[in-house]
């Protein structure tokens, strides 16, 4: 792969945000280990890192993907309006990641646990948020909740792998780890958004 291409799929996958979403599961792992305790894996732990990580990317990918039109008919710049990636083979990428950052997430609580009772399932509300969010709910009132969603499942994502067949049965106190991680990226999702200023946008931060 060209120089050049390799440039415009990091642009594609937004690069530099990368290690956020690697933090989320890792932070996720810790807090599951508080109630249930278990011989380090660092192999899992890499695992479920690298799968978040192809979860984000495959996010961020398809996300360029359901904008193409808009973007096309506004000019704006990114490697698909510009031609250098097919539309196709970005659908198909982003796609395929999100499948295999599920697998990844599945093994690692597998190494663990011989199990993988709760990781798909969480794994699969993941994958749904970020389809959910890319697609049909971006625009809409919906979407800052989406995205604090997100955000809260990748962090169940490493609950999950560190509780297994016990992640249903996690202490109250450790959920609250999630909900306010979701709160807080949904907080500051709707500050971000354009029409922040207006009345309804101010009291659904305040809210």
């Amino acid at each position: 792969m060209a120089q050049s291409q390799l440039k415009d799929w990091a642009q594609l996958v937004r690069v530099p945000n990368t290690f956020t979403a690697a933090a989320d599961p890792l932070a996720g792992l810790c807090i599951g280990s508080l109630a249930f305790s278990f011989d380090a894996y660092p192999i899992s732990a890499l695992l479920v890192a690298l799968g978040s990580i192809l979860l984000y990317w495959g996010g961020m990918v398809l996300n360029d993907v359901f904008d193409y039109p808009e973007d096309l008919k506004n000019q704006r710049p990114g490697p698909i309006v510009r031609g250098a990636i097919g539309l196709g083979q970005a659908r198909s990428v982003g796609w395929a990641m999100l499948a295999i950052g599920w697998l990844l997430a599945c093994l690692a609580a597998y190494l663990i646990h011989h199990s993988i009772t709760w990781t798909p399932v969480v794994g699969a509300l993941l994958i749904g948020s970020i389809v959910g969010y890319d697609g049909l709910l971006k625009s809409t009132a919906l979407a800052p909740a989406l995205m604090g969603l997100c955000r809260a499942l990748n962090l169940c994502l490493g609950m999950s792998v560190a509780a297994g067949d016990a992640f249903s049965k996690l202490p109250t106190e450790l959920w609250l780890y999630p909900l306010a991680y979701g709160l807080y990226v949904m907080g500051f999702t709707i500050a971000a958004r354009k029409e922040f200023l207006s009345e309804q946008s101010r009291t659904r931060r305040w809210a």
